[in-house]
């Protein structure tokens, strides 16, 4: 049973200690991407903010320029749309990500949003969300971008992965029940950009107001090369120049040009690792001290307890030994009174010895087996002893006979 409850201390502190130095390594990133990123938001300089979203990220590699780029230039939602492919390892594993990116390039939610000051104090009460339609899967593979211009970053929801020979699109849906479910497919059809607005219940049953911004569809015969534009067609921007179809993804000739590959800078990110450092000394420490006191102070208290005793011991010992030597020079004399005059005879100190003697073997010859927890530490404590307050009834006729 002991080693069971070690075993589990031991799942546990592996389990906290995973979690603990993610969260350092997180925190490290995410101190590097608000350092070095605003001021390429605030500029809308897409090149170099991919540069620093890319090195926060730990990819390996990815695309200078996206694969799919947008630009609206409506009067009320002016955005920038992107589509950029990436390659990052995950335990041992290379996985090909497309990182969609929704880009404010000024929309106006003081006027838009039913209430701007609710969204002032919570901006997560209105958010764009995005829903990719792959195949002919009625669910699609749905997210949420931040329209806090500080806060927009791109989002991965689709992966490119190889099934049995064949490249296909990866991501996942959730379905009636909330369960997650891996749905693959060869084409994407449909993506939909819709402000969800949240700031006001609209009725008892409306909680948010969703207006659709803009369609992007798919045309097999579209190119994607050069920036699209939109249409607007009954209040919803409408895509012209898309490609869902997986050939226009597969660019692994690309990766071999690094000239098309975008920069990155990891020295930079390690001038954060004192904080992940940090985090992790003070983890250690908190782990050592732990399992100190859970399983090595009881055996530290019990080792200084038995080196007092021993000390005990022998200082009784050498009491001992003092009173023996003592009694052997004084042998043959006697106390006696005579003209005020003590003096020193012989049969007082036999007679003393021999009731000391006395009194040492009936002691000796007491029964402690029938004696009670309580009358043993009752003599324990007459005898000065210490320590005996936590002992079981054998371990305290053992101390008490061991200190006669």
């Amino acid at each position: 049973m002991k080693w069971i409850g070690r075993g589990l201390y031991v799942f546990v502190v592996f389990l906290i200690a995973s979690y603990v130095m993610s969260y350092a390594s997180f925190s490290r990133q995410l101190r590097y991407y608000e350092k070095y990123s605003q001021e390429f938001v605030e500029d809308y300089d897409y090149e170099k903010y991919m540069e620093v979203f890319m090195t926060a990220n730990l990819v390996d590699k990815y695309l200078k320029d996206p694969i799919y780029l947008a630009t609206s230039n409506d009067e009320k939602f002016p955005f920038e749309f992107s589509i950029t492919q990436a390659k990052a390892s995950q335990k041992n594993t290379e996985h090909t990500l497309l990182l969609f990116y929704f880009r404010d390039l000024g929309i106006d939610y003081k006027s838009i949003l039913n209430d701007y000051e609710a969204f002032q104090a919570n901006n997560m009460t209105a958010v764009v969300k995005i829903d990719i339609y792959i195949d002919d899967i009625e669910t699609p593979a749905s997210s949420y971008f931040n329209i806090d211009l500080t806060k927009q970053m791109p989002i991965t929801i689709v992966e490119q992965t190889v099934v049995e020979g064949e490249t296909m699109f990866n991501f996942v849906i959730k379905d009636e029940k909330g369960k997650q479910e891996v749905k693959n497919g060869n084409k994407i059809n449909e993506i939909k950009l819709t402000l969800v607005d949240g700031t006001k219940k609209i009725s008892d049953e409306e909680t948010f107001q969703e207006t659709l911004i803009a369609k992007i569809k798919n045309d097999d015969a579209n190119d994607m090369i050069g920036n699209d534009t939109f249409t607007k067609v009954d209040n919803v921007l409408l895509s012209n120049n898309f490609s869902g179809v997986k050939t226009k993804y597969e660019l692994e000739d690309n990766y071999k040009n690094l000239d098309l590959l975008g920069k990155m800078y990891p020295e930079k990110l390690s001038e954060f690792n004192k904080y992940r450092n940090k985090t992790n000394t003070i983890l250690f420490v908190v782990i050592i001290v732990v399992t100190y006191l859970l399983y090595f102070l009881k055996p530290t208290i019990n080792f200084v307890k038995d080196k007092n005793l021993e000390k005990m011991r022998q200082n009784r010992a050498e009491d001992v030994e003092v009173v023996q030597t003592n009694t052997e020079d004084f042998k043959g004399f006697k106390t006696s009174k005579n003209d005020d005059i003590m003096t020193l005879e012989e049969p007082v100190i036999e007679d003393e010895l021999e009731e000391v003697v006395i009194e040492e073997k009936v002691i000796e010859n007491i029964d402690y087996s029938t004696k009670t927890v309580a009358e043993l530490k009752g003599i324990a404590k007459e005898m000065n002893l210490i320590g005996y307050s936590t002992l079981r009834k054998q371990e305290l006729i053992d101390l008490i006979k061991n200190n006669l």
